[in-house]
């Protein structure tokens, strides 16, 4: 008997070799199959390891993830995201003001960039008065769609400390709010607005030149597709990798 229990620990190391024999022959056989596989496989033993039932998917070769919802929305050549571009697109070129106000259909929803000083002054965050009409027109087709927006202000590096703004933050985040509290007064609710300053940290051009730097006194309003809202975005959902180098960033 003294013999027999001496050796029950050759019981317990015989079944950790036939395990670990187990576990390489796995990592084999997901030597040759896709990652889709690898992945069932993966949640299938922190299942089993964690005491619940096992349920495996199974997994068809060459079969693509559906893609979300939004991105469909995006690329669908009848969905109101591309009805949207169109208008926004039409309302710009009908202003002449293709080369200052730059459009994007990204898979998120639309980008506007107020390019080349055509908002704001240097150091200012008053909009200037050829402001006026293109942010009337474009803030009519907004008015018209439930879609929420992201209004994004920057700036250009040169330094600024004064009474009204501090510092290139304060600044980019008040033409942000200029733009939003224009909006806001021909109708656009302000709980689909959110705003965002990027101050001096994201140019959309090289700020050793003046054409450059006025580049960069510019606003970027993102129109979400109608399934994001501002508050699943804010949180974090979909992916924050947000901004997509727009024409001329």
């Amino acid at each position: 008997m003294e013999s027999a229990g001496g050796m029950r620990w050759l019981l317990t190391y015989s079944d950790m070799i036939t395990l670990l024999l187990a576990f390489f022959i796995i990592l084999y056989a997901l030597s040759s199959i896709q990652k889709q596989r690898y992945e069932a496989l993966v949640q299938a033993l922190k299942a089993a390891f964690n005491g619940h039932q096992i349920t495996v998917t199974k997994v068809h070769k060459y079969k693509r993830a559906p893609e979300p919802l939004h991105t469909e929305a995006a690329t669908h050549t009848g969905s109101p995201e591309q009805k949207l571009y169109r208008e926004l697109k039409a309302v710009i070129a009908q202003d002449h003001q293709q080369n200052e106000i730059v459009i994007s259909q990204l898979p998120y929803g639309v980008d506007l960039v107020f390019l080349n000083g055509i908002l704001f002054q240097e150091g200012r965050a008053t909009l200037d008065a050829q402001a006026q009409q293109p942010l009337h027109d474009i803030g009519q087709v907004i008015r018209s769609v439930p879609n929420d927006l992201i209004i994004q202000g920057y700036t250009d590096d040169l330094p600024i400390d004064t009474p009204t703004y501090h510092s290139n933050w304060d600044l980019s985040a008040m033409r942000a709010a200029r733009v939003a509290d224009y909006w806001m007064g021909i109708g656009v609710s302000p709980t689909r607005m959110m705003l965002e300053g990027f101050g001096q940290w994201s140019p959309f051009a090289s700020n050793a030149t003046p054409l450059g730097r006025a580049q960069n006194r510019a606003v970027s309003v993102v129109i979400l597709n109608h399934p994001l809202t501002l508050r699943n975005t804010a949180v974090g959902s979909p992916s924050t990798t947000f901004l997509q180098t727009p024409t001329g960033r």
